[in-house]
């Protein structure tokens, strides 16, 4: 599962095995956040980063949680009997996909949250795997397409794409548009993505796309394994 490097970039929450854990990015001894028979998994922290968000299978299938880091303790945000994936915060909403309405082998849509607790809505009117929120709120960054993001080398129409999605105007826009895979998309600052790429290549690496310039930069050279 991805790494969440927290806000002011001191801490990296993660998943291991079924548990949330965080560690000083300099690395040092991982504290244990979670620990529950469920699996707890995809961590996000949540603005100021005194909260994250995470997934667990504590009622039965993929929910989110809220936990305060002070207190140790999480609820529930949505409730709702389809999975639901916890993105980034948008103002004072989580953005959230899930398959409330859609067949199981569609994308899901993209909801938010209100992390005070209270019925979600939709965030977009668009399908996405992903759907994270720039850290200014103008944006998402979406991953389309309709690979499961097990399946490694596919080449086709259903590959997964970069998207960008402005909230305000509803435009939607074709970052890339390669025949192979990108996802797990991240910002870094408000006008860089970082993702996942095949890239023609035999593994997966990290790439970085300037938005004003479309600069694309390889990150890492990863061969035998994906990153």
């Amino acid at each position: 599962f991805p790494l969440a490097p927290s806000p002011d970039a001191r801490k990296i929450a993660f998943s291991w095995q079924g548990d949330i854990w965080v560690v000083p990015a300099g690395g040092w001894t991982a504290l244990r956040l979670t620990a529950n028979p469920a699996y707890d998994h995809h961590p996000v922290w949540l603005p100021g980063g005194q909260q994250l968000a995470f997934v667990s299978t504590r009622e039965g299938n993929d929910d989110i949680y809220v936990l305060d880091l002070a207190s140790g303790t999480p609820r529930r945000l949505p409730f709702h009997e389809a999975a639901d994936h916890g993105m980034g915060a948008l103002g004072s909403d989580l953005v959230c996909t899930s398959r409330r309405h859609e067949a199981h082998d569609r994308m899901p849509a993209v909801y938010r949250s209100p992390l005070a607790g209270g019925t979600e809505r939709l965030a977009c009117e668009i399908l996405a795997q992903e759907a994270v929120p720039s850290p200014d709120g103008r944006f998402l960054a979406l991953v389309r397409g309709g690979t499961p993001t097990q399946r490694r080398h596919y080449r086709g129409a259903a590959n997964r794409d970069i998207w960008l999605y402005e909230l305000s105007t509803g435009k939607l826009e074709a970052l890339t548009t390669t025949e192979w895979d990108e996802d797990g998309v991240s910002w870094a600052g408000n006008g860089t993505l970082v993702f996942r790429s095949d890239n023609g290549g035999p593994d997966r690496s990290l790439f970085r796309l300037d938005l004003a310039s479309r600069k694309l930069t390889q990150l890492t050279h990863h061969e035998g394994v994906d990153v």
